[in-house]
């Protein structure tokens, strides 16, 4: 089926033009109609009636339909619901859902949102160039669009700057090799040191922007207005590491765009669209994202839906949110004239919801077809087999016992540092604590909320080990793993003793 590998030509190709402008003229008959519903124009900010007809993948009038309607025709009743182009989603890891493709783009199409831009990054980490294009291809095979960004994350791992050397993350080579990818529309996220550190990724970044393509970016480690200068001179055109409306405000003023963060590790979207709400900057320059979120949430709070509706909440216009999720988007990835909007030419990826100060999505259009009716998936699915390259990731070597977790201590008392973690926050703090030494252990307290961490090495086939204590878990019994640890990807666990880890 077709994907979000043709959406560089634009507007509907010569040969689709043709069949668009006959269907316009009422010469031949639309493949879906959509009627009885309130369009929100997110070029004029207006919400009022109109009728959409559908040629194939893309809108080919706008007005009155009934002539437009044959036997074949599909006619999509609106129900007085609201009709507004499918949300864009401009930052996230997809790989980060813990889920398959299928099951991911499912969990977002349910919610409205037909297209992603995602890196593809913790993939690459732990499984290189290969993975990423497997899971690269098997995301294009859903319904859903793909606007691929360079993994940088993954690349730098094996730089002096990198958390931890992993053996199959992709090279500079391999970042070269995926610029040239049909699919790749820009550079991920980068680290401002990690450019100044990096010749090449900067040749890389000069490169891509040659080809007219975006480099978004993180400000995490920029300290003042001179590396926001320079990170700005590289290119990097975007951020989603803001805690305040007044950091939003600044970056605005610099030609930056916004991403308004809110997921499952960092909710920053009532503070952010304060410099909008409050501050009066124009939102034109603003975008949302979800960088990480779990799949629970995903399924259950949904995705760029819930964000228009708790802009909406916070004071924004209900068109201006929704202008934010598809035609601000659009603009930034220079893909306005494909997608983000609901015109003749356009895409046809449309959303219908049955409120507007909350979003409740009823149907899902994608790609001309109805993907989503009445808040179910309609989309058959393909089985998805994966080959053995991608399985046996972790080759930890064994066993381990509770002794390979424990700090020891010859003292009766330790002062320990203490990892503390905020849920909703990337921010980790320091704390410090005194613990209690038992047979020349360092004991973790349970009653306090102080916990046994560790980090073990996936890689090595060594049994490389880091231990700790850590804070703003809530554990009471027993322990748990997970193997999802950016920036490493080692398996990280966390436990009340040693012997439960």
């Amino acid at each position: 089926m077709k994907s979000g590998r043709d959406m560089d030509a634009g507007c509907a190709f010569p040969a689709t033009r043709d069949e668009l402008i006959q269907v316009s003229k009422g010469v031949s008959k639309a493949d879906v109609v959509i009627k009885n519903g309130k369009m929100v124009n997110v070029y004029t900010g207006e919400i009022y009636r109109e009728e959409i007809a559908i040629k194939g993948r893309y809108i080919a009038a706008l007005g009155p339909t009934d002539h437009l309607i044959g036997p074949s025709t599909q006619v999509i009743d609106a129900e007085a619901g609201y009709v507004m182009p499918g949300f864009i989603e401009t930052h996230m890891h997809v790989d980060g859902s813990h889920l398959n493709m299928s099951e991911f783009a499912r969990a977002l199409l349910c919610h409205g949102t037909t297209t992603v831009s995602t890196d593809l990054m913790h993939i690459g980490i732990v499984g290189g160039i290969k993975a990423i294009r497997f899971f690269l291809d098997e995301l294009l095979r859903t319904p859903l669009k793909v606007l691929f960004v360079l993994p940088t994350g993954a690349y730098f791992q094996n730089t002096e700057l990198g958390f931890e050397r992993t053996p199959r993350a992709p090279t500079i080579a391999d970042l070269r090799r995926m610029l040239d990818w049909e699919e790749c529309i820009g550079v991920g996220e980068t680290l401002l040191e990690v450019i100044q550190g990096d010749a090449q990724l900067r040749s890389l970044f000069v490169e891509a922007l040659r080809r007219g393509k975006v480099i978004t970016g993180t400000s995490t480690g920029i300290r003042d207005i001179a590396d926001l200068n320079e990170y700005l001179l590289y290119g990097c055109s975007s951020d989603h590491e803001m805690k305040t409306a007044e950091y939003a405000t600044r970056l605005a003023r610099y030609g930056m765009y916004i991403h308004v963060r809110e997921g499952s590790a960092a909710s920053d979207l009532k503070a952010v669209v304060r410099a909008i709400t409050i501050g009066g900057v124009d939102s034109s320059r603003f975008l949302y994202c979800t960088d990480e979120e779990d799949p629970f949430r995903l399924q259950t709070k949904g995705n760029i839906d819930y964000k228009i509706s708790d802009s909406i909440e916070a004071g924004l216009d209900a068109a201006q949110a929704i202008r934010i999720a598809t035609l601000n988007a659009a603009t930034y990835f220079k893909k306005a004239e494909s997608i983000g909007s609901l015109a003749p030419g356009r895409v046809a990826d449309v959303v219908i919801s049955r409120g507007i100060d909350r979003i409740v999505v009823d149907k899902v259009i994608a790609n001309g077809k109805l993907i989503v009716d009445g808040g179910e998936y309609k989309q058959a699915e393909e089985k998805t087999e994966y080959p053995a390259f991608l399985r046996k990731s972790i080759e930890i070597r064994g066993p381990t016992s509770s002794k390979d977790f424990e700090v020891a201590s010859r003292r009766g008392q330790q002062e320990v540092h203490l990892i503390k973690v905020t849920e909703g926050s990337l921010i980790s703090e320091l704390e410090v604590a005194t613990l209690a030494v038992e047979n020349g252990v360092v004991q973790a307290e349970v009653g306090r909320d102080i916990l046994m961490i560790a980090m073990v090495d996936r890689y090595s086939k060594r049994k490389r080990i880091g231990r700790a204590f850590v804070k703003g878990f809530g554990l009471r019994h027993g322990a748990i793993a997970c193997s999802f640890s950016p920036m490493s990807e080692n398996l990280m666990v966390v436990g009340v003793d040693g012997q439960s880890i």
